[in-house]
């Protein structure tokens, strides 16, 4: 692997109600066993910044993975060896930006980057704010993510 790179990547999100969404997945799983209907709260809606391209409802299957997702994330991180390039809005309104600091520190490899982007917006690549994708580019052009 040449490099990697992460934008906006959650360990930890604003919405206070994803803590619920293994209560949640637990309790549609159980509804489904027994009954024929998807369950107590199959989707969840979703505030999107992008709703042309984005889910308006989002499953809570979906967001359970997500969260098994991240406890696996959590210990692969130690074992990245190619360099990283972390890019994270200050102000995102979806991924608690501590969620960057976190993954920066539990990274394995001593070659890392974290770059900020002063935005309120969780799309910093779609919109390419603060020259987000020149800057992904120019990551995987460098040295340190050379083989």
């Amino acid at each position: 692997v040449r490099g990697a790179v992460a934008i906006c990547a959650p360990m930890k999100y604003r919405n206070r109600n994803m803590r619920f969404v293994p209560l949640m997945h637990g309790a549609n799983s159980m509804v489904r066993w027994l009954s024929s209907y998807e369950g107590v709260m199959p989707f969840r809606t979703n505030q999107s910044e992008h709703p042309h391209i984005n889910y308006l409802h989002m499953p809570i299957r979906g967001l359970y993975e997500l969260t098994q997702l991240n406890a696996a994330l959590r210990e692969r991180l130690p074992q990245v060896r190619c360099p990283v390039l972390l890019i994270q809005s200050m102000q995102d309104r979806v991924v608690d930006p501590v969620s960057a600091e976190q993954i920066y520190e539990l990274l394995g490899t001593p070659l890392k980057q974290l770059h900020w982007v002063e935005s309120t917006r969780h799309g910093i690549l779609n919109e390419d704010i603060g020259d987000t994708q020149a800057r992904i580019l120019d990551f995987l052009a460098s040295e340190e993510a050379r083989p």
